[in-house]
């Protein structure tokens, strides 16, 4: 390195040449250099793909999150109008009975039993394998649960 030049690079006889804090100037390969840069774009390049993936995939998440949010308000509203008509259902099944209880007809208190008990034993859930979201939400729209 020339002794009125304190630059880090200088340039002798057609070479760069890198000072290293030694005596002696290190040869850059200025290929090397090309290769460097390019591999800064690439990198540039390949960061900006990642963060596209990145915001598609959290697009997807919050489309997944929505559905579940979705199915489950559906599923609640449901199982709560369910359970309200088997409510209604058993508190009838109950009035047949007493009344039969009073009359002292014992086939109406039977009937009121026997019917108490098929609500019973059948599951609301079931309809949760037999139909979509979308029908059971169209069943709640037009009142058939």
């Amino acid at each position: 390195m020339s002794d009125d030049n304190n630059d880090a690079y200088e340039y002798e006889e057609g070479q760069v040449t890198q000072w290293d804090g030694g005596d002696d100037p290190v040869p850059v390969n200025q290929t090397d250099a090309f290769t460097v840069i390019g591999k800064i774009f690439s990198y540039a390049k390949e960061k900006q793909i990642t963060k596209r993936e990145i915001a598609r995939y959290h697009a997807m998440r919050d489309v997944a999150i929505t559905k579940i949010i979705k199915e489950c308000e559906v599923k609640r509203e449901f199982i709560n109008k369910s359970f309200e008509e088997r409510r209604k259902s058993i508190e009838k099944c109950f009035e047949v009975i007493d009344k039969g209880l009073e009359n002292k007809n014992y086939e109406l208190v039977s009937n009121g039993l026997a019917s108490m008990a098929e609500i019973v034993k059948s599951s609301p859930f079931k309809i949760f394998q037999l139909t979509t979201l979308q029908e059971r939400h169209k069943m709640l729209e037009n009142g058939e649960i």
